[in-house]
């Protein structure tokens, strides 16, 4: 088998063990997690440690589900139980909107060596390509999330009906950790997942909401002012109460193309901004609440996603998708002159169904 697999099940303890628990070779008395055939420890030499199918048990035809990421979640779940305690970090929020000269910045929590009380596994760990450890901690329990990339995982996670504090942590560090020893692997692992704050992060916590719904309450009264402004601006206008200077008129109704845009085109950049508007839609739809829009591109993307996949800039705003940022939303775009940054970033979006549904839009 191709396949290094760093732990087992000792029959006689009936507990996942490393190979540095047992006896070497065919004396460790242990069996396959996932086949129960009979294995042999695999000390000393070239190699890394690990176990192995026994020889004369197994021949070509023999098929095993084992993997080395399952074997991770297996031996993370004896090191969860056997502890009550495990470092985490600060979770920071911040809502921005510079548009409106808002911005709401919070610590939610500290970083802390949190003690638990109890745990438990509400999945059968069988093919699974994550695994979740809830963590009861006094009144309340915590959602921690073992994953090795490539899963998504934002928000709260949500358990007989209720929505849980939640921690990610991404795995693919201890990868590097058996590719790099020969020895002592599990100590090792003990080590990154309950000391270390390398690949930990927070994507929910109950008071959030508050904060949440108190920036969107200013965001709308921001909005709302905006619009009196301009309401108050027109009808004055209108009634020729303010005169307008020829900049004045194309800073309004013409802003894109105010300062050396014109070769773009007016319909290019119409275009782009229907373009900009059409993906915050289609995360509306999808039910995302809040968005990361690329302080580069202005593409908006689905939060917790570190880098745009339009641009690979990483900088971003956290813009929550309300009703009234919806509002008249390609005006404002258009006003903002998004179109033009834009283009000058990304020339071209990807229109093709799979680049949008890579991207999450679709």
């Amino acid at each position: 088998m191709d396949v290094l697999i760093p732990f087992a099940k000792h029959v006689a303890t009936n507990r996942v063990v490393s190979v540095d628990e047992v006896p070497r070779g065919n004396a460790c008395g242990c069996v396959c997690i996932f086949c129960d055939v009979p294995m042999q420890a695999r000390k000393g030499g070239i190699n890394r440690e690990h176990f192995s199918h026994q020889p004369r048990l197994v021949d070509d035809e023999h098929y095993c589900p084992a993997s080395f990421q399952r074997s991770i979640f297996w031996m993370a779940r004896r090191i969860l139980s056997e502890s009550r305690e495990i470092s985490l970090p600060s979770y920071d929020l911040t809502f921005d909107e510079p548009h409106y000269g808002l911005r709401q910045s919070s610590t939610l929590v500290d970083e802390q060596r949190l003690k638990y009380d109890s745990i438990i596994f509400p999945y059968f760990l069988s093919n699974l390509a994550y695994d979740v450890a809830l963590l009861n901690v006094g009144e309340y329990t915590l959602a921690v999330t073992l994953v090795f990339g490539g899963i998504d995982t934002p928000g709260a996670f949500v358990y007989q009906e209720q929505a849980l504090a939640h921690v990610v942590i991404e795995m693919r560090p201890i990868e590097l950790l058996f590719d790099n020893h020969k020895t002592g692997f599990r100590l090792l692992m003990e080590s990154l997942l309950l000391s270390s704050l390398e690949g930990k992060r927070w994507t929910y916590y109950p008071t959030q909401e508050a904060l949440a719904e108190s920036f969107k309450a200013k965001f709308e009264a921001a909005v709302q002012a905006f619009a009196k402004q301009e309401n108050e601006r027109t009808r004055r206008l209108n009634s020729g109460t303010l005169r307008q200077s020829s900049s004045e008129v194309r800073s309004v109704n013409q802003q894109p193309l105010a300062a050396g845009n014109v070769s773009i085109g007016r319909d290019r950049l119409m275009q782009r901004v229907s373009e900009l508007v059409h993906i915050v839609q289609k995360l509306n739809a999808q039910n995302v609440t809040s968005g990361y829009l690329c302080e580069a591109c202005k593409i908006m993307r689905k939060p917790h996603s570190d880098i745009c996949s339009y641009c690979g800039h990483k900088a971003y705003t956290v813009v929550p998708i309300t009703s009234a940022y919806l509002s008249s939303l390609e005006k404002k775009y258009w006003c903002w002159n998004y179109a033009e940054k834009s283009l000058a970033v990304v020339p071209k979006i990807g229109s093709t169904t799979k680049a949008n549904e890579d991207r999450g839009i679709s």
